[in-house]
């Protein structure tokens, strides 16, 4: 009874701390002058890459989310810095593609376990963490996230007309950077 009540008393010193107030400074950084990102007044924005092991560790916890509870007056956003990873620029078309699904789909928060944007991201982590996968080219590299696309889409019943070729969707993927390539380069490119 004696070590019950001492954990008792651990975890919830434990939790006090963790829930303290979170501190400008601290706990997050807000961005000064010319380092402000136009639209992003409202936001907290988190940069990751599929090949940064604390990125996957947060993500499964659900960090982002967690925070999301306590400030709920953010939107709140996911964003991959291109330059870290192999394919960083290429997991940013994927990402964007999967957004604009989610846009159609009425899905504006990639927090959202069920959105195309995180399946993809949960995809290439579990790929690169859990399975120690490392792609030789951009198709095989591609073929991820187009088969969680492909899977999100099942899931969801929103596939009227599937085609079975992979290399179809690879194909719809690599157009859709023109029309977000763009953006990508505007948001994604931070250097490091």
């Amino acid at each position: 009874m004696l070590k019950f009540k001492k954990l008792v008393v651990v975890s919830l010193l434990t939790l006090s701390t963790t829930l303290r107030a979170i501190t400008e400074g601290v706990e997050y950084t807000k961005l000064k002058g010319n380092e402000m990102i136009q639209g992003a007044d409202d936001k907290i924005i988190e940069l990751f890459s599929y090949a940064c092991i604390h990125c996957y560790n947060h993500f499964k916890i659900g960090t982002l989310k967690f925070v999301s509870e306590f400030l709920p007056e953010f939107k709140y956003e996911e964003w991959q810095v291109k330059q870290m990873g192999e394919f960083g620029y290429q997991i940013a078309e994927i990402l964007a593609y999967a957004k604009m699904i989610d846009e159609k789909n009425f899905i504006n928060n990639s927090l959202n376990e069920k959105s195309a944007y995180h399946q993809v991201m949960k995809a290439y982590f579990e790929e690169y963490f859990k399975y120690r996968q490392r792609w030789g080219t951009q198709e095989t590299f591609y073929e991820v996230g187009a088969n969680a696309i492909k899977e999100f889409r099942l899931t969801k019943n929103r596939l009227k007309e599937y085609e079975n070729d992979k290399m179809f969707l690879i194909d719809t993927i690599k157009h859709e950077q023109d029309l977000y390539e763009s953006i990508c380069d505007e948001l994604l490119d931070f250097e490091i």
